[in-house]
């Protein structure tokens, strides 16, 4: 209950946007799966998520926001593990996972991001990895001053005093990557565009998980495995080499 009137609350304070109702449906799903005792992967609650969403509002179907917040998480759900198999026995465990959760989002978002803005930004990644440790402390600190912004100015004062130097931080971070040589290469418009990104982002791909293979194909199956498989109904149990069961961490 507890954690259904946080997530509740989370949403009513920050707002709903697109990415946020994803979230919040997506923790929705898995609190419901926690307390019927049916664990369900990060997959499932996703796809359970957005079926609620457009549901819901179907317009949100044509958002690009809502389309990029689902695809970045489709990404780290499917790659991400993959990713850091393939890159840890040559960066080492923890920065393989640093780079693994920003590079498999932008690898399934870029399609999509070109049809917005027709360039190559060759500094995304180095600058997402860069802004990623300052965006717990802004979010935490920014929802907390717009929780309490009414019940206790002093608090919400000092909360937005915390928030502010990351976020300067990440400002800077984003106009110096943009300014960057070749920051925006010329990329084809429309469809073109779009199916061009989608096979730079194959290879890519491919070019770092064939560099270790076999840890790479390992994290592909626990991803993709089926739980209506025999193969599935074992990683229910807790079965090595199959996908964890997803539980609601708040951190979506």
């Amino acid at each position: 209950m507890t954690c259904g009137l946080t997530l509740l609350a989370f949403v009513a304070v920050v707002g709903p946007e697109a990415s946020v109702l994803r979230a919040g449906a997506m923790g929705a799903v898995g609190l419901v799966a926690l307390f019927a005792g049916r664990a369900g992967t990060a997959c499932a609650a996703l796809c359970s998520a957005v079926v609620g969403i457009l549901l819901a509002d179907p317009a949100l179907a044509l958002s690009y926001g809502f389309i990029l917040s689902v695809l970045a998480t489709l990404g780290i759900t499917l790659l991400g593990r993959p990713l850091a198999a393939a890159l840890a026995p040559r960066l080492g465990h923890w920065l393989a996972l640093v780079i693994s959760v920003p590079l498999s989002a932008q690898l399934v978002c870029g399609p999509v991001v070109v049809l917005l803005d027709p360039v190559f930004q060759c500094w995304t990644l180095p600058a997402n990895i860069l802004a990623g440790p300052l965006v717990p402390p802004i979010t935490i600190a920014a929802t907390l001053s717009l929780a309490v912004g009414t019940l206790c100015p002093p608090v919400a004062w000092l909360s937005t005093l915390a928030a502010g130097p990351p976020a300067v931080v990440l400002a800077g971070l984003a106009h110096g990557a943009a300014a960057l040589p070749g920051s925006r290469l010329p990329s084809p418009e429309g469809v073109l565009g779009a199916v061009t990104m989608a096979a730079m982002s194959t290879v890519s791909a491919a070019l770092v998980l064939l560099s270790t293979p076999g840890a790479a194909r390992r994290a592909l199956g626990r991803a993709f495995s089926s739980r209506g498989s025999p193969r599935g109904r074992e990683g229910a149990q807790g079965a090595p080499g199959q996908d964890r069961p997803f539980r609601p961490s708040g951190k979506q």
